[in-house]
């Protein structure tokens, strides 16, 4: 069995919807004709929005970046009571145009979208704005806070709902890290396991 065949027999849905799709007969689509097609599949229904405000989610990137990922971001996150907490370079830091948004303006754009969003200027490589994070994150953690997802600027999550029920396998109350290693050969290569990179992990809030 390929791997896909059994990612798709293992998904764990409750019910699916049976979906008619068709489509009228035209006419002739240079020498063919296209007669009146139909086709019956099942597909997984539209959930509710989860509720997931036990997961911050954190990572370090540009204003211009942060503002040019909302589009991708809030198709995961719009809505489900997630946090994002961001570290930047200071403002122009890098002698960005004037078209650079400010951070209150990418807060509010972001906030219109239904998603929380902190920013905090931090100083240094990327590496060092990561490493950051370390010190910066606690003083965001809120009791119902379980979960701090660590990511990049342009992860995308197909399913909020299959987040939280990954994550809901382990238990938040021990210390627990999820995720895997960064797949950039020349970290792997150079320093061994390295867990920045890639799609992120998560660490547990106990």
């Amino acid at each position: 069995m390929d791997p896909a065949t059994s990612f798709l027999e293992s998904a764990d849905f409750d019910q699916l919807l049976t979906l008619q799709l068709g489509g009228k007969a035209h006419g002739l689509v240079g020498s063919i004709e296209v007669p009146e097609t139909s086709i019956t599949v099942e597909v997984a229904p539209t959930l509710a929005t989860p509720n997931a405000a036990e997961i911050v989610f954190s990572g370090a990137t540009t204003l211009k970046r942060l503002i040019e990922s909302l589009d991708a971001f809030k198709h995961w996150a719009a809505g489900t009571g997630v946090r994002f907490v961001i570290v930047v370079e200071p403002y122009g830091a890098n002698g960005e145009g004037p078209d650079e948004p400010f951070g209150d303006e990418i807060i509010r754009a972001y906030a219109k979208e239904g998603i929380e969003l902190d920013i905090v200027e931090a100083g240094g490589d990327w590496t060092g704005l990561y490493v950051s994070l370390l010190d910066i994150l606690p003083s965001y953690i809120r009791p119902d806070t379980q979960w701090i997802g660590f990511i990049d600027d342009d992860t995308f999550f197909f399913s909020m709902h299959s987040v939280l029920r990954m994550l809901h396998k382990y238990d938040a109350s021990e210390a627990q890290w999820v995720g895997t290693h960064s797949e950039y050969t020349p970290w792997l290569w150079g320093g061994g396991i390295n867990c920045v990179g890639g799609a992120g992990f998560f660490l547990s809030t106990p």
